[in-house]
C-alpha cells in the first residue's frame, strides 16, 4: 500500500488507495472547497506585494512584465512559489533573529510555541526549498537569479 501510495502522482490517487473506492471523492470535494480561497489570497497576496515593492523602488516596473512575457504560466507558477516560500522563510528568521536580538522590545503579538512552532515551520520550509531545487532545478534557478539580480537592478535604475 505504501508504495502505491509513493507512487501516486495526484492525491486523488493516494486516496483512493489509503481510502477505497470514496477516497477520490472526498479530495475532490476538499479541493472544491479550498482552492478558490487559496486562489483568491495567493492573487491578493501577489498583486499586494509587487505593489508595494514597486512604491518603495524595490523593484522595476519591467520585472513583472518580463516574467509575463515568458509565456509560461508554468514557469511564472514555479518561480512565484518559490519565491513565496522564500519571503516566508526570511519572515521566519528575522524573527527568530529579532527575538534574540532584543529579547526586551515589546511583543504586540504571540508566536504560539515559540521558537518550537517557528523552528519546525522554518525547517519544513527548508526543505521544500531544497526539494525545489532539487526537483525543478531550472525553475528554481531563475528564481535565484531573479532574487539575486533584484537589489543590484533597482540600485542601477534607481541612481
Amino acid at each position: 500500500m505504501l508504495g502505491g501510495v509513493a507512487h501516486s502522482k495526484l492525491a486523488a490517487s493516494a486516496a483512493t488507495i489509503v481510502f477505497g473506492a470514496r477516497g477520490e471523492r472526498i479530495i475532490t470535494a476538499l479541493a472544491l472547497f479550498t482552492i478558490p480561497p487559496l486562489i483568491n489570497a495567493v492573487l491578493l497576496m501577489a498583486t499586494r506585494i509587487l505593489y508595494v515593492l514597486s512604491l518603495d523602488g524595490l523593484i522595476a516596473p519591467f520585472a513583472a512584465i518580463a516574467l509575463v512575457l515568458t509565456r509560461s504560466s508554468e514557469r511564472l507558477l514555479a518561480i512565484a512559489g518559490f519565491f513565496y516560500v522564500v519571503n516566508y522563510t526570511s519572515a521566519y528568521i528575522c524573527l527568530i533573529a529579532l527575538r534574540r536580538k532584543d529579547p526586551s522590545l515589546p511583543r504586540p503579538f504571540r508566536a504560539w510555541g515559540y521558537p518550537y512552532t517557528t523552528c519546525i515551520v522554518l525547517a519544513i520550509s527548508l526543505a521544500f526549498l531544497a526539494g525545489a531545487i532539487a526537483a525543478d532545478t531550472q525553475n528554481s534557478l531563475w528564481a535565484l537569479l531573479l532574487l539575486a539580480l533584484g537589489e543590484p537592478l533597482r540600485r542601477l535604475l534607481t541612481y
